[in-house]
């Protein structure tokens, strides 16, 4: 490499050089230096082994080999104990009991530990309800374990063109996004999916080659009126939630029904609104010592650290998953669980001023609200509403076989060889009525064609012929 070359690198990072005839003396100075330290140059912030980079250095043990940013070549400054206490006596002390601000806190120290467990995929928890309940006041609180709320907050609008440089600035750390409503459906429904899967899309370079993908490894907060789902069911093109989405995006109700909106607890103020003002005002001056003083002491032992929350999330699974779980709610169990294990190893660390099993119950309780909120908002399967319809309408199906062919039916009828249902214009839109995506999904599964049929002796008519599979062969029951 030339000394020009050399140069314009440490000019690049900020190096000051006072003259041209300067340069040549540094690269000779360079030159004949003892190295005594190498520093590793790394992209992204996060997780790198035992060490942490943050925005304004690396936090660990110095090294050789040390990671380090190009923007912070240094050690991270040291966290501020008394900005520590502060935050403990005026926020997190006032989050004990209250289920909703509980998880947000452990989802900001959630994201701090992500980077320690390779087999941890990324997730995120949805905090909806109406605008009165307090949803704000949540994300004010998770955020203030990094730095003021209004520098910490982002919006669900700012993800639609910058989702993927976002989330690898939030590699390893909690990122918190408002107002769901904001964005168009579709890009929620990616959004959300991308965020979970952890890497951007894949894009050629200039030359046409295949450019490096963006990837993070990152716990999200979100807050709107609406969930996800309803969110999504605003897309036409996608009318209910995948599995993958409600796993990687965990609908939680903001309304905590105690009668305060967000709140379980009031701690002595009036109401919920001077209860949440507080926070919020707390929040707005919170200087980020919280998440240093986090991270350095899970630098002085990762390995311990590791050790800790791999058990705890067993644990919590092993003890709190309901037995009738289906396997949308086990894997979302999975991702509880590292809240709550991220929670009690803040409690160990003395970051949390809270006793011993306290993240484990309340993150338990947000997770049995969402199980319960899941089953009321779950849309019925629409085959099973087709068999619910059939039922209902059984009498109203006149015999295919052995009836007077002068007698006609304005509804349908049912055929015994093949079996199935022979539906006329009033049945199908009684059907349509009963559920909008009965024949949609009867298409997906071919359950119905539209075919014209001849009555025995009688004349030939327009129907939809209803498979008679959708009552497995056999109609006895009707």
């Amino acid at each position: 490499m030339s000394w020009r070359r050399v140069i314009a690198r440490l000019v690049n990072v900020g190096l000051a050089v006072p003259a041209a005839v300067a340069m040549k003396a540094i690269v000779e100075h360079l030159r004949m230096a003892t190295v005594t330290m190498r520093l590793r140059l790394v992209e992204r912030g996060g997780w790198h082994g035992h060490h942490y980079l943050t925005g304004s250095g690396t936090v660990g043990a110095r090294s050789n080999d040390m990671p380090v940013q190009a923007r912070a070549l240094y050690g991270a400054p040291d966290s501020n104990e008394a900005e520590l206490a502060l935050w403990q006596e005026q926020i997190a002390r006032l989050a004990q009991d209250n289920s909703r601000l509980v998880i947000a806190l452990c989802a900001a120290f959630a994201g701090l530990c992500i980077g320690l467990l390779d087999d941890q995929g990324g997730f995120g928890i949805h905090i909806n309800g109406s605008s009165s309940t307090g949803k704000t006041t949540a994300l004010a609180v998770a955020a203030s374990v990094h730095g003021p709320a209004s520098r910490e907050i982002c919006s669900w609008r700012s993800t639609e063109n910058g989702i993927e440089a976002m989330a690898s600035k939030h590699n390893n750390r909690l990122l918190i996004l408002d107002e769901l409503a904001q964005i168009d459906p579709r890009a929620a429904a990616q959004i959300g999916y991308m965020l979970g899967n952890g890497h951007g899309k894949q894009r050629a370079n200039g030359a046409g080659r295949q450019a490096t993908t963006a990837v993070w490894q990152l716990v999200f907060l979100s807050s709107g009126e609406i969930s996800l789902e309803e969110k999504i069911a605003e897309w036409a093109g996608a009318p209910t939630m995948r599995e993958g989405q409600a796993v990687r995006v965990m609908d939680l109700p903001a309304d905590a029904a105690r009668g305060h909106g967000l709140f379980d607890q009031l701690h002595d103020f009036s109401d919920g609104s001077a209860l949440s003002d507080h926070l919020k005002t707390v929040a707005s001056r919170s200087t980020g010592d919280v998440s240093l003083a986090f991270i350095e002491r899970l630098a002085i032992d990762t390995d311990w650290a590791r050790h800790k929350l791999s058990g705890a999330r067993a644990s919590f699974v092993a003890d709190t998953l309901p037995a009738e779980a289906d396997s949308v709610a086990r894997r979302a169990y999975s991702n509880f669980a590292l809240l709550a294990a991220a929670g009690e190893l803040a409690i160990e660390l003395k970051i949390l001023p809270w006793p011993p099993g306290h993240a484990v119950k309340q993150v338990a309780r947000c997770a049995s609200d969402w199980i319960k909120a899941r089953a009321q908002s779950q849309m019925p399967d629409p085959l099973s509403q087709a068999r619910e319809w059939l039922h209902r309408n059984a009498k109203n199906f006149m015999p295919w076989e052995g009836a007077d062919a002068a007698t006609e039916s304005e509804f349908g009828y049912l055929r015994k060889e093949p079996m199935g249902f022979l539906l006329r214009p009033k049945a199908w839109q009684s059907l349509r009525e009963f559920g909008g995506n009965i024949p949609t999904a009867l298409k997906e599964a071919g359950l119905v064609r539209n075919d014209p049929a001849r009555r025995p002796g009688g004349k030939l008519i327009r129907v939809r012929i209803l498979d008679g599979r959708i009552l497995d062969g056999s109609s006895d029951d009707l």
